[in-house]
């Protein structure tokens, strides 16, 4: 069904395009899979390859987890409209604010 969304919606992939800042965040995101997979694969050879306790080949992965929060942390940051909807902290509805949008960058980062 076409109507008043549908044009919505295509001038604000357009705008998408054209913010030279999102372009950059989504060529990041594409080059942060293939760096995690070939993390995690060089990873585990090197744990296969030297015999290694689960124990020690935690602490690349609770490495990686930092590094992934590091970088939705840097996307939350870098919003221009930051949406809380559906979003509750406890029972009750969180608020769209600069600070609500530094919480949750937060809360990704450490998690």
């Amino acid at each position: 069904m076409e109507g008043p969304q549908g044009a919505t919606r295509a001038s604000s992939t357009e705008s998408l395009r054209d913010d030279p800042r999102r372009q950059a965040l989504a060529q990041a995101d594409r080059h942060s899979l293939w760096w995690l997979l070939a993390g995690n694969v060089l990873t585990l050879m090197v744990a296969v390859g030297q015999a290694s306790s689960v124990a020690a080949m935690l602490w690349p992965f609770w490495l990686q987890s930092l590094a992934i929060g590091w970088f939705n942390a840097r996307r939350i940051r870098a919003l221009g409209a930051f949406s809380t909807r559906g979003l509750m902290h406890g029972r009750r509805r969180v608020q769209e604010s600069e600070g609500a949008k530094r919480s949750a960058a937060i809360f990704f980062l450490v998690h």
